[in-house]
């Protein structure tokens, strides 16, 4: 067989190789390609928030369950500490700076003989931060999402006693208003008011969410970061919220915070 013979009887062979598999109704097997499992699909979520959708921010407390909070400075994500999960501090770790409040009455904080965090009258912002806490026992390093979950829970406790903590800790505590969300509007004390609404002791914890881009979410983020993940909307410094029959009418299931408007939303689109 010369040269060209072969060569032609091969490229025949390639270009009919086609026609008599779909002949004979067989198909080359391939190899299935798995999809790469990327930072986004290993995400953590937020528990389903059931087929109801969003619920009102003390509905969804009461179950345990996380809800955010929208201040002038950007976006707040807010559950009972008294129920906190390692789940839930997963989720909240990983849409945050790291960085873990626990929100607390002044007069509690000074039961477990927490101090203020020290700072230069020149730096002070107010905020009321203390000296980070790590429950005493219980935990390992105290800096994971169980150890943390775990203070929370001690902190949220009406039982503890200042032995049950160790100073310097992990989380960090805000020193918030006796009178809550109407002596001094801030996410801190609505998420308490909030919580204890629920029928939790008033413990919340609370981190700012930080958007991929590293920065705190604004309210376009914060809203299609709830809801993606399922959670109620507490419109804080839009809502006009002044006094404690709020937050009865909360408590009783009216919708006093709800996710942000059609209306309001079609102005970001």
């Amino acid at each position: 067989m010369t040269g060209n013979r072969y060569l032609e009887l091969m490229v025949s062979a390639i270009i009919d190789a086609p026609l008599r598999t779909a002949a004979t109704g067989h198909s080359a097997k391939t190899p299935v390609r798995t999809p790469m499992r990327t930072a986004t699909t290993l995400q953590k979520r937020e528990p389903a928030p059931g087929p109801d959708g969003p619920v009102p921010v003390t509905q969804a407390f009461a179950r345990g369950r996380s809800a955010v909070l929208l201040d002038q400075e950007g976006a707040v994500l807010a559950f009972p500490a008294a129920t906190a999960t390692a789940t839930q501090l997963h989720f909240a770790i990983r849409h945050s700076s790291g960085l873990i409040h626990a929100a607390m009455p002044s007069t509690r904080l000074d039961e477990l003989r927490i101090p203020d965090q020290w700072v230069s009258p020149s730096q002070n912002s107010g905020a009321g931060f203390t000296v980070a806490v790590d429950a005493a026992d219980g935990i390992t390093t105290g800096i994971s999402a169980y150890d943390r979950a775990h203070t929370l829970r001690i902190l949220a406790d009406p039982a503890s006693v200042a032995t049950d903590l160790t100073r310097p800790g992990h989380v960090m505590p805000i020193r918030c208003a006796a009178g809550g969300f109407t002596a001094r509007p801030r996410p801190w004390e609505l998420a308490i008011d909030l919580v204890a609404a629920a029928g939790h002791p008033p413990v919340a914890v609370a981190c700012r969410l930080i958007g991929e881009d590293g920065d705190t979410l604004d309210d376009r983020g914060a809203a299609a970061f709830a809801r993606h993940h399922g959670l109620p909307v507490c419109e804080s410094y839009r809502s006009g919220v002044a006094s404690r029959p709020h937050l009865r009418e909360v408590a009783a299931g009216v919708q006093f915070t709800a996710t942000m408007s059609s209306t309001q939303g079609a102005q970001h689109e």
